[in-house]
Parts: structure tokens; sequence; C-alpha cells
């Protein structure tokens, strides 16, 4: 993946994080952004995004506000736990060794989490926008033909992904797809899986 434009893939890794926040009119944006860079991927990618956004367009904000509570914030029981330590911990603790271990990358990375933010580092919108920030920072590096950084950063993209994001997402994702009442969420869970699926593929 070093040697390709991987702008398509960052991007996609963004929009996709800022999609697990509460929708509001803001998220009509992401997801025509989201779209223009599904297209640049393949068919597949094009026609999930293009459901996603049209099913955000035929439901009310507060059903979608509603599904996304019963989803991923409760007050009770979480039908698609947001949380790495959830699936890699044993008895899907919260804030275990895996929560600790992925702040640690982000701050080897150069990062720390915002005070604004307030969910564990292990959220799957935080570990979205880190995968999302890692490709940039290593296209970075190569367009400056700093080898340095640009083995620096691959090297932390693929020890989290493979030991953090591609150990959990793909679960987290069927457990949005399988438990969404709104077809937005399911979109979001197919786009979802579809994109960490093939980040697998390629580290494979």
């Amino acid at each position: 993946m070093a040697t390709t434009d991987t702008l398509p893939v960052q991007r996609l890794f963004a929009g996709l994080a800022i999609c697990y926040t509460s929708p509001d009119a803001e998220t009509g944006i992401v997801l025509d952004e989201l779209l223009t860079v599904a297209e640049e991927i393949n068919d597949d990618f094009r026609s999930t995004a293009k459901k996603l956004m049209d099913s955000f367009s035929s439901i009310a904000l507060e059903d979608l506000r509603v599904d996304h509570a019963r989803l991923f914030v409760g007050p009770f029981s979480l039908l698609a736990h947001p949380f790495g330590s959830v699936y890699l911990e044993e008895g899907n603790l919260l804030m275990g060794e895996s929560t600790v271990a992925v702040q640690e990358l982000y701050r080897e990375a150069g990062l720390d989490m915002s005070g604004d933010f307030r969910n564990p580092p292990d959220h799957i919108m935080a570990e979205l926008e880190f995968y999302a920030y890692l490709l940039n920072r290593e296209r970075d590096a190569q367009d400056k033909n700093d080898s340095d950084s640009t083995r620096r950063f691959n090297a932390i993209r693929r020890r989290f992904f493979a030991d953090h994001l591609g150990q959990w997402g793909e679960e987290f994702a069927s457990k949005v797809i399988s438990n969404a009442t709104t077809p937005f969420y399911t979109e979001l869970g197919k786009l979802t899986k579809m994109t960490l699926e093939k980040e697998s593929n390629l580290e494979g």
C-alpha cells in the first residue's frame, strides 16, 4: 500500500469516523464526500455509499438519532459496542489493557486524546480517524522523500491495524448491520465492513 495513492482510502476512513457521531444536518455534507471518494475506489463502494446517502435523505433526523443511541450510546445495553476493548478483552471489559495499548500508539505517532473527546481512546470514531491520520502522515513523508518517517508511520499503521482496528472492527460492523433499525445504519455498517476488509486484504 505504501506505493499506491492512499488519499481516497484516507478520506474514506476519515468520513466513516464522522458518521459514527450523532447525526445532524451536517452529516449530509460528509456523505457527499464519502460518495465522491467511493466512486474513486470501485463500483461496490460507490453503490453502498449511494445507498447510505439516499437513506439519510429519506429518514427523519430524530429517527436516526434514536437508532444511533440504541446501537452505540444506551442508556440500556448497547447493541453494537463501539469500544475495542469489549471485543479484545476477556470478559468484554471496558478500559482494559488494549485501551492503554492503543493510547500508547497514539502517543507514539505524536497524538493525544482531545479534551473534547469524551469516549475511551478505543472508540470506533477515534480508531478510524487515527488510521486516516497515519495514512496521511505516511503519504506526506513519501512526498517529501523522508524514508525514515515513511517507514515509521507505515510500521505504526500496520501494527495498529493488526493489533487493534483490524482485530475488532469487522465484528463491530457486523453488529451494526444486524441490529440497525434504519437503512442508514445498515448501510453504514456495510461500508465500514467493506473498508476494513479491503485494508485487511492489503495488509495480509
